[in-house]
């Protein structure tokens, strides 16, 4: 018989396939921001907590899968957020030292596996944590549009 983990695992895993697409919204201004990225030729990865299916399920809702370098899912290590694993596997197959990137995540666990890389990291304030939690956690940056993430990159270069 299943367990109560089992159990928990599958009723979340068919709820998300029911609903995860009506449950997601796009950021306004980030598709400027990416092809500005790329126009610029700064490499762009993700490093979700998500499973490979429903990450690239999420990314073509979108049709934002081509604006990627890297994509670096759940799947992809045995330890993950805020563990620093998954951060660092995006930086070894981006071959960037955590010194050239800034981390951007919408998370608690986002800013503190940033922090034990250590690398720079901007928390988004449109995701489901509160603005005061990120701030709490000390990220170099809050972000609270997309348009800040560029105005950051310039100061940057």
């Amino acid at each position: 018989a299943p367990d109560c983990g089992d159990i928990l695992y599958n009723t979340y895993q068919d709820f998300n396939r029911q609903h995860h697409d009506t449950m997601i919204r796009e950021v306004p201004g980030v598709v400027a921001v990416l092809e500005e990225l790329e126009r610029r030729g700064i490499a762009i990865g993700i490093v979700t907590s998500k499973r490979l299916v429903s990450a690239e399920r999420s990314l073509n809702r979108f049709d934002l899968a081509g604006h990627f370098d890297v994509l670096i899912t759940q799947d992809d290590t045995t330890r993950h957020k805020p563990d620093p694993a998954p951060l660092l596997c995006g930086l070894e197959r981006m071959k960037l030292p955590a010194a050239a990137v800034i981390y951007v995540g919408d998370a608690i666990h986002d800013i503190i596996a940033a922090h034990a890389v250590p690398m720079r990291v901007a928390a988004v304030t449109w995701g489901a944590e509160e603005r005061a939690t990120l701030a709490s956690l000390q990220p170099d940056w809050l972000i609270d549009d997309m348009a800040q993430l560029l105005a950051i990159i310039n100061l940057q270069s």
